[in-house]
């Protein structure tokens, strides 16, 4: 008889777990910063030297500091950085609250080299 009112309760809590799972949303919606997936900040400014980082083919164009803190470069810019792997540069950049696959992500705004 225990086993059989415990089973019972299990059933009754995941019947009950679906139900309200499938709820309809609250009245007015949503707030409209919670929908939003990926939040660009302030514009930041990095130093570092370009690199490849992950394995063929997952690779990403990064920039890495002097203090080893790597950020996978996002943008319209990044096919130029491509020729500078191995240099160092300095990078506008916005950072991304969404995160890549290996680090953090900067939109890069502009650069220059040093």
């Amino acid at each position: 008889m225990g086993k059989s009112i415990v089973l019972t309760g299990t059933l009754a809590a995941i019947l009950l777990v679906g139900i309200v799972s499938c709820a309809p949303p609250l009245e007015g919606g949503v707030p409209e910063e919670t929908v939003t997936k990926e939040i660009i900040r302030e514009s930041v400014t990095i130093t570092g030297r370009i690199a490849v980082i992950g394995n063929e083919p997952f690779t990403k164009l990064a920039l890495i500091t002097e203090d080893n803190q790597v950020y996978e470069l996002e943008g319209d810019k990044v096919e130029e950085l491509k020729a500078l792997q191995g240099e160092t540069i300095q990078v506008t950049a916005r950072l991304l609250d969404e995160r890549g696959d290996y680090a953090e992500k900067l939109e890069v705004i502009s650069y220059e080299t040093k």
